[in-house]
């Protein structure tokens, strides 16, 4: 990182500046001692100045060294970022605490603060490249394992959902846009991505109930019937389950069809004996029963067999 990049000078130049003129003029930064720039930063930032207790604190922090409050400055630095919305530059100052002052009363909230930085800090489209996201979620799963008792657990948390969420959009929007071009195959590649790893978002349930979806789809009804039937038991209050159990009796009525027309008659006869049985009143029940009065007279002639409409 270049520190010296003109951009930086200029934003330096603009905070020292609005420092200045918020102060009225007041004494160097150089002139005070370390716990006179502690007490002015702290109170800058309580009053969310936060480029005035940005700079107060940078000149702390690299000009005290070794001072008992440093560290205490490098949170605040760290926060004043972070309020600001500074957030790259706040994972950097959490990690340098950190790495400079492990044993620091702070360094327990600075490994959440990082890993909340880094998380703010990817871009909130899911849409967009989500690259610093992994890190950020796997500095928060490290700080759940490492503090486990900490009360910021359920902040951590409720950002790995969030992130979980984010990340399972993707895949999930993804795999809609080969659904859509009929591509079942391909989709179900990303809807079992979003349920091998984001199972416990929102969009777990519904990429399970879209890999039946697709398993419709492709013919294969008898896979069909069975994932959407796990998908009943495994969700049994998701709003899908009205239409996931209309897609099971479906499901089991076209498997006996797809039979009959291939000339399957045993399967078909089976079949449909099932449906009947299973689902007495479906509006389909008169049809499967009509096929089966039709399979009774074939008598295994599949030559007599004609092409039967759905």
């Amino acid at each position: 990182m270049n520190l010296y990049h003109p951009a930086r000078v200029v934003s330096a130049l603009v905070i020292a500046a609005i420092f200045v003129a918020g102060c009225g003029g007041a004494p160097k930064l150089a002139n005070r001692t370390s716990a006179e720039l502690f007490a002015m930063g702290k109170e800058k930032f309580d009053k969310k100045k936060y480029f005035q207790s940005i700079l107060i604190f940078q000149n702390l922090v690299y000009s005290h060294a070794g001072d008992p409050v440093v560290d205490t400055a490098q949170y605040y630095l760290g926060m004043s970022y972070y309020r600001n919305g500074e957030y790259q530059l706040a994972t950097a100052e959490f990690n340098r605490l950190l790495v400079n002052y492990p044993s620091s009363p702070f360094a327990e909230e600075s490994q959440f603060m990082r890993a909340a930085s880094a998380y703010e800090s990817a871009p909130k489209n899911f849409g967009l490249d989500q690259t610093e996201l992994d890190p950020a979620m796997k500095q928060l799963d490290d700080f759940v394992t490492d503090h486990p008792e900490s009360p910021l657990v359920a902040s951590a948390r409720e950002y790995i959902l969030r992130g979980k969420t984010r990340l399972a959009r993707k895949y999930y929007d993804a795999a809609i846009v080969y659904v859509r071009l009929e591509s079942y195959k391909a989709a179900g590649i990303y809807f079992q991505r979003v349920v091998d790893d984001y199972i416990d978002t929102d969009y777990g349930p519904r990429a399970t109930f879209m890999i039946a979806e697709d398993e419709f789809k492709l013919g294969h009804f008898d896979v069909a019937r069975d994932k959407f039937t796990v998908f009943t038991k495994v969700f049994p209050k998701h709003p899908w389950v009205v239409k996931a159990n209309q897609r099971v009796a479906e499901a089991a009525y076209r498997f006996g069809l797809a039979a009959f027309d291939a000339g399957d008659f045993d399967r078909a006869r089976e079949r449909f004996q099932a449906f009947v049985s299973d689902f007495p009143d479906h509006p389909r029940n008169k049809k499967a029963q009509a096929y089966l009065a039709r399979l009774k007279d074939l008598s295994g002639d599949k030559s007599q067999a004609g092409k039967a409409d759905s």
